[in-house]
């Protein structure tokens, strides 16, 4: 009996695991190809027809799809990270600077993350998979990427006399002098999270799973080359007995002269079933167990390459991110847009190419001619020919009846109603029409337009829910990873960018990804219009409020922060450099004892001197106006120390 070898009861786990994948596994490939097809405009099963027949697809669920990523993909993430304070945080006078500094870390250096790995471009293909398969999976890993980079380094060269000896100085000894010396050394250019968009068709997930994070195993399979995959069984790869798995020679052993995996799946997202992407490339499957907490994964489905008898990453959780815009109640894979409009479009396809065929008839006539024309290929059919015929009704033309034809018109454009109305987007933008609402009036317009502008909102939510999720785990791996300072650039003053260094130690603690929902178009102005009514109406209380809140009887009104709120809706993120800094307000308080209007004191009676009796009260700085930028400055003037604290 063979010896067993180390982790060989996980290896057997975790292939288990996949072979029972299989079945539930094989069906879901199968629709999501039907959807891909759809999508990319094959129809389910081409027609037997003749040379003249028509074939032809238009993308119309593409170009659905396309409307609906128009309206999800954003130009640019924001999102707000929050410190959570725990019990003993509370009593730490110095925990709420400390917490909030760390916040403000973690915020700049995910910006930079996300700019260097280019996050933003990841949101398509993400939202394209889950429009056509009705889900999709984000992974996030901690990587490395080395690049080579030219540099010039100084170089101690010898000095030398006439006859080409070094010259020694009797102090100090041999004497050099500095050159530059060109070098090619690999430097780091990234050390930090990677998301990557992962393929369905390398995920494997319990059948029994109600929720995807209700699943105990999660597989993600990656196809690799025989070189790159014994690479990675050197010092420092993925591979390998340090990493628990089967030395080098064993796994060659198991492996035999295999350089590929056949995959039975065959092509995939509309490629033709005779290509494979798995030529040449060997199957490499991570299996994570949540409970167990362990890392399996090899290679082929016959060798363990590597275990890991712990979770790497502090999360304590697989790294994989799931969103479905339009889930399924106790269902992993959600509702596809291509699979509610795929059976429709193959309805407007075989409407259409039928149409054109009859309108080929119609414009292109069938010649009927008695057997008596004696020779019927000699008639020319040009206009003004001339046919020696001894009886007209010899040759006839017949055409298809034309009615059919008009009736499909309309069928068309009610076909094209109901799929925009299924799919939930903008009619307007293909010109669709639907009996269900008249979109020929301004209040049918308006309606649909409201409907659809909704149903994306509400597509929306999972999408943000999926960027928090994803955005969580990048705060924890940047707490694991990153022990050592390291600098990030901003943009600063003058939009030049400012380089900021991020200490380990303000990365510690407890924090949490908020995403921030990025209105759409109409929204914004709404939010704009908000926020300046809401100033509007600030600087017009201020002339009520500036004499109470200097009697202690009201609270000054923070006119920065409205101001801020308005930049903020205007699309403006950074609002700190558009303030200056308070003028010191010590500077201009008056003597004690003298007159605000600047006279020498108090005359009999406790008379101000410099203004008469009846202009008491009426002093410029007392004065109630409606002007804005008065009552700006003066409320400015009292926020930077000539009255209460605001809160």
């Amino acid at each position: 009996m063979a010896r067993k070898r180390d982790n060989q009861d996980e290896f057997e786990r975790a292939r288990k695991f996949i072979e029972d994948c299989k079945q539930h596994h094989d069906e879901l490939m199968r629709k999501v190809d039907e959807r891909s097809d759809a999508y990319l405009g094959i129809p389910k099963q081409a027609a037997d027809s003749t040379q003249w027949e028509s074939q032809l697809y238009g993308k119309y669920a593409m170009h659905i799809v396309e409307t609906t990523l128009a309206s999800l993909v954003e130009d640019k993430l924001r999102y707000r990270i929050r410190p959570r304070m725990s019990m003993a945080d509370t009593f730490d006078p110095e925990a709420g600077a400390r917490l909030r500094q760390g916040a403000e870390a973690h915020d700049i250096l995910m910006d930079w993350q996300n700019r260097q790995t280019k996050f933003t471009r990841v949101q398509r293909p993400f939202l394209l998979q889950n429009a056509i398969a009705g889900a999709s999976v984000l992974k996030t890993t901690w990587m490395e990427r080395v690049e080579r980079r030219r540099r010039m380094v100084a170089d101690d060269q010898p000095l030398l006399d006439e006859n080409e000896q070094q010259i020694v100085h009797p102090m100090h000894g041999p004497m050099t002098y500095p050159t530059l010396v060109e070098r090619v050394e690999s430097l780091p250019v990234y050390d930090g999270p990677m998301s990557e968009v992962v393929d369905l068709h390398d995920l494997f997930w319990n059948e029994n799973a109600r929720d995807f994070s209700d699943s105990r195993y999660v597989g993600h399979r990656i196809w690799i080359s025989r070189e790159d995959f014994e690479r990675e069984f050197e010092d420092g790869g993925m591979y390998g007995p340090s990493n628990g798995g089967w030395t080098l020679k064993q796994v060659k052993a198991d492996l035999g002269d295999a350089r590929e995996y056949a995959d039975e799946y065959g092509g995939r997202w509309g490629q033709a079933k005779t290509s494979s992407h798995s030529k040449d490339r060997l199957e490499v499957i991570e299996v994570w167990d949540s409970f167990e907490k362990q890392v399996i994964t090899f290679a082929n489905r016959r060798t363990l390459v590597a275990f890991k008898a712990k979770f790497p990453y502090y999360t304590e959780r697989h790294p994989f991110t799931f969103c479905a815009t339009q889930p399924k109640p106790f269902e992993v894979i959600g509702v596809s847009q291509v699979e509610k409009v795929a059976d429709l479009q193959e309805m407007l396809w075989d409407i259409q190419n039928q149409g054109l065929d009859n309108l080929k008839l119609i414009n292109n006539a069938i010649t009927i001619y008695r057997p008596d024309v004696e020779d019927p290929d000699a008639l020319e059919f040009a206009p003004r020919a001339m046919w020696p015929l001894e009886d007209p009704a010899q040759v006839q033309m017949w055409s298809p009846n034309p009615m059919p034809a008009e009736i499909s018109l309309n069928r068309e454009g009610l076909l094209k109603g109901d799929m925009q109305n299924l799919a939930a987007t903008f009619p307007f933008s293909s010109g669709a029409e639907s009996q269900t609402v008249d979109q020929k009036t301004a209040t049918g317009a308006s309606i649909v337009s409201g409907l659809a502008q909704r149903s994306i909102d509400m597509a929306k939510q999972p999408v943000y829910d999926a960027w928090e999720d994803r955005g969580n785990i990048v705060l924890i791996l940047n707490n694991q990873f990153i022990t050592e300072p390291t600098a990030a650039t901003v943009l600063g003053v003058n939009e030049e960018e400012v380089t900021e260094i991020i200490w380990p130690e303000l990365l510690a603690g407890d924090y949490h990804y908020e995403q921030e929902a990025i209105p759409d178009a109409v929204m914004q102005q709404q939010e704009q219009a908000k926020w300046q009514g809401a100033l509007q109406v600030a600087l017009q209380a201020v002339p009520v409020i500036l004499p109470l809140s200097q009697a202690g009887m009201a609270q000054m009104l923070n006119i920065d922060m409205f101001v801020k709120e308005n930049l903020k809706a205007l699309g403006i993120d950074d609002v700190d450099r558009f303030f200056i800094a308070a003028p010191n307000p010590q500077a201009q308080v008056p003597p004690q004892g003298s007159a605000p209007g600047g006279g020498g004191g108090a005359g009999a009676g406790g008379q101000p001197l410099g203004i008469t009796a009846g202009e008491q009260g009426t002093a410029p700085g007392t004065q109630v106006t409606d002007s804005p930028d008065v009552n700006l400055q003066r409320a400015l003037a009292l926020g930077a120390g000539g009255g209460p604290a605001n809160a």
